[in-house]
């Protein structure tokens, strides 16, 4: 009782402290010097500063070792650790207020794959603090997920009206307009535009002016857009901030600055910024997501061979930057598969395999050392490996091997209840189609959901079967957009140039 008494006295006090009538979700905790650190954690969250933050939610935790939402939504190196915080959220979460509770359960129901139980917790946050901003911003990341994108904009828009000052409601509508990673999804072109993205990205500029993520986030609009020189001033800002304050983005400052300069041509500049960034970043994994991106800049400039190499010379670092064996078993198998679809892509087929194989065995025993894996992880895993295993049997013009691999695949992914579901599965069949001389049954595969800002790689094969159809314009509109854009991953490495030579064809 005294417990939850302190968590209405917080409430109430935060509530009373801001400067908008955005009311606080409450925070249950036994001290209040960790509720103060816990303050400080979520603002480096929201920041994307993970060192700091995680040091704040571990410090709160030492405190108070039951706190709900600190454990939560605390991180880790250690996969461990993490499931130990997870472990006591989900035992103490009766412990607290109802809104901590109904966290705790939206947690679980997205690491099931529940979706809509998920999204209608966010609709029982609101119907609970229907003047909160926080439950608003929770239910548009869900939508946004769901690619519901006009549902998602509109419960943005709500939360920034309840607090024109929330980073994370400015960001949910940002996430729309630009592409940021594989995680975020863009909306339908007739919801975006480079003036909406502007105005997001200053917002958040406005709201946070010692964040580098708001300036990195500005400055990829530009290079969007190919204006490369302003790019540059916003990812300079951000990588001031960075060295006045000590910030843990500085890694992924240098990284995005450092595509900037891959993507204007400057390839020798672009490969410092990565060497540096992979040089004083923090962890482990930071350290091996920027060896991931040496190698992909050699996918784009169609060098097949270096990427290889350094690739190889990545794998060889691994066992030195104090991975623990779960993590480094896992990042083995993550380079690996970056061999096997170099490898493939050289027509390389037994160097492949072998590498694939790799890949799928350590995969296979770091989720064995993860005590907390569900039916659901190991589904999504085996799931996973049988796909790249029809890929494998595409890309070798193995067809029949590849079709019942694919049976397989959708025996799995037909059942799950997101969107997306069946993406890879339909790009896999749509190639399958086209390189058997059947473009016209591959297009019933290549739907809208293939498309250059979800799926790169399966875009370029649509293009050559609408080309194969005779559908020139939009072939060419396709491989254009792909010779134009400018956000690194592997797979527009893969088929970039490839694109390229369509457009000049």
């Amino acid at each position: 009782m005294m417990i939850r008494r302190f968590s209405i006295l917080i409430t109430l006090f935060l509530a009373a402290c801001t400067s908008t009538n955005d009311i606080k979700l409450p925070v249950t905790t036994s001290s209040e010097k960790a509720l103060e650190l816990y303050n400080e954690a979520i603002e480096f969250s929201d920041k994307w500063e993970g060192r700091e933050a995680q040091q704040k939610f571990a410090a709160a935790l030492r405190i108070d070792p039951n706190f709900i939402l600190a454990n939560l939504y605390a991180g880790s190196e250690d996969p461990a650790i993490v499931r130990q915080y997870r472990t006591r959220a989900l035992e103490n979460k009766s412990n607290g207020s109802e809104s901590e509770e109904i966290k705790v359960d939206i947690w679980m129901a997205q690491r099931e794959g529940r979706q809509a139980d998920a999204m209608s917790l966010a609709n029982r946050l609101i119907e609970l603090y229907p003047n909160s901003s926080e439950p608003y911003i929770i239910l548009g990341d869900m939508q946004s997920q769901a690619q519901d994108f006009e549902a998602a904009i509109e419960t943005y828009e709500k939360a920034t009206k309840i607090n024109p000052k929330s980073l994370n409601a400015w960001f949910g509508l940002f996430t729309h307009q630009v592409p940021i990673n594989y995680y975020y999804k863009l909306a339908p072109e007739n919801l975006r535009s480079r003036e909406k993205a502007v105005y997001y990205a200053d917002k958040m500029i406005e709201v946070a002016p010692d964040n580098p993520r708001s300036y990195n986030l500005r400055a990829n609009i530009d290079r969007k857009y190919s204006d490369f020189e302003e790019a540059k001033k916003f990812y300079q800002k951000a990588l001031d901030i960075c060295n006045e304050t000590g910030s843990s983005a500085k890694p992924t400052t240098l990284l995005v600055g450092g595509h900037n300069h891959m993507f204007s041509g400057d390839n020798e500049t672009a490969m410092k910024f990565y060497q540096e960034a992979q040089d004083v970043a923090e962890s482990a994994s930071s350290k091996r997501q920027m060896g991931f991106y040496k190698g992909i800049l050699h996918l784009y400039n169609n060098d097949f061979y270096s990427a290889l190499d350094e690739f190889t010379k990545l794998e060889n670092q691994l066992d030195d930057w104090g991975f623990n064996k779960a993590n480094l078993i896992g990042s083995k198998a993550q380079v690996q598969f970056h061999k096997f679809f170099t490898l493939a892509h050289l027509q390389e087929k037994d160097k492949a395999w072998t590498e694939l194989k790799k890949s799928q065995k350590n995969a296979n025993d770091r989720i064995k050392l993860n005590e907390a894996a569900n039916q659901q992880d190991y589904d999504n895993l085996k799931q996973d490996q049988i796909a790249d295993e029809a890929w494998y049997h595409i890309l070798f013009a193995e067809y029949e091997k590849a079709e019942r691999k694919l049976a397989k695949v959708y025996e799995i992914q037909s059942k799950k209840e997101f969107v997306g579901a069946l993406d890879q599965y339909n790009g896999l069949y749509g190639m399958l189609y086209l390189m058997k001389g059947d473009p016209k049954s591959s297009l019933k595969y290549f739907n809208d959901r293939i498309s250059v800002q979800n799926n790169t790689y399966f875009a370029y094969f649509k293009g050559l079967a609408l080309k194969a159809t005779g559908q020139n314009d939009d072939a060419k509109s396709i491989f254009t957009e792909i010779a134009n854009y400018n956000f690194s991953g592997w797979g527009a490495g893969l088929v970039r140039t490839l694109a390229e030579k369509q457009v000049a064809s």
